[in-house]
């Protein structure tokens, strides 16, 4: 049995210890970057050290750029006396201003769990996974694995004349691709590697394309199949004629 890296997992809007200054008018002041979403999630830590939640508070104030709506700042009961502190605050911040996720609330990206370890995939998650890379991947765009991928990306950037044109083609694509992982994948289990049953994929029982009613230039694919355990899996992706859209984490 294989696992992989989990690549894509719901952004937490956390922002890891960003390193600011203290304001010269009173070294008490911390104006953060981003947007403060919540008081609660906010740590504070001096040269180092962690601050208990007594030793700041969170306050509000009118933003300095429309004079109406409030943002959040950080500031310390007493004053700091050390001769240019490094100063680090961490807390969440909105999804619409996440420098993480730019919005999206997804990360294509790793993560670590509680014990410190990367967060990985296997079986049925793992093949989801490896579906979506056989789908979003530029053909020949990855060397190591030149085989991998679809042309989606040629069609993206193009206008919609034809619909049912561009649904063909996406189903196409995406059927190629799916042959491509099959392929390997009977590489795989001919050369007498372990896998198991939820990681092989089995049977492709159908692509569906639509486009979204509010905006003609996306389409959504959903792309539903069977692992060789019997479990019937499904995969959506979002495709705007401009660049690949956000998917739901699993």
């Amino acid at each position: 049995m294989s696992t992989d890296f989990k690549i894509q997992n719901t952004c937490d809007h956390l922002i890891n210890w960003e390193a600011l200054r203290l304001a010269t008018s009173d070294y008490r002041t911390i104006t953060p970057t981003h947007v403060i979403a919540s008081a609660k999630s906010v740590r504070v830590r001096i040269s180092g050290t962690e601050l208990d939640s007594s030793e700041f508070e969170v306050l509000s104030k009118k933003s300095s750029l429309d004079g109406t709506t409030t943002e959040k700042y950080v500031r310390l009961v007493k004053k700091c006396r050390s001769y240019r502190p490094l100063v680090e605050i961490s807390y969440n911040t909105e999804r619409s201003g996440c420098p993480k996720c730019l919005g999206g609330a997804v990360l294509d990206d790793f993560k670590y769990g509680v014990g410190g370890d990367v967060v990985t995939v296997d079986r049925e998650i793992q093949l989801i996974q490896l579906v979506e890379k056989y789908i979003v991947t530029k053909i020949n765009s990855n060397k190591f694995h030149k085989w991998m991928g679809t042309d989606l990306h040629g069609l993206l950037g193009s206008k919609i004349f034809d619909f049912d044109t561009i649904r063909l083609e996406v189903i196409n694509q995406i059927t190629l691709g799916i042959n491509k992982l099959k392929e390997i994948q009977a590489q795989l289990i001919s050369s007498g590697r372990e896998v198991s049953n939820g990681e092989i994929f089995e049977e492709l029982i159908g692509v569906e394309v639509d486009p979204d009613p509010s905006d003609p230039s996306i389409v959504k694919a959903i792309v539903t199949f069977t692992a060789r355990s019997g479990n019937t899996l499904q995969y959506e992706q979002l495709l705007e004629f401009g660049q690949l859209r956000e998917r739901v984490a699993y």
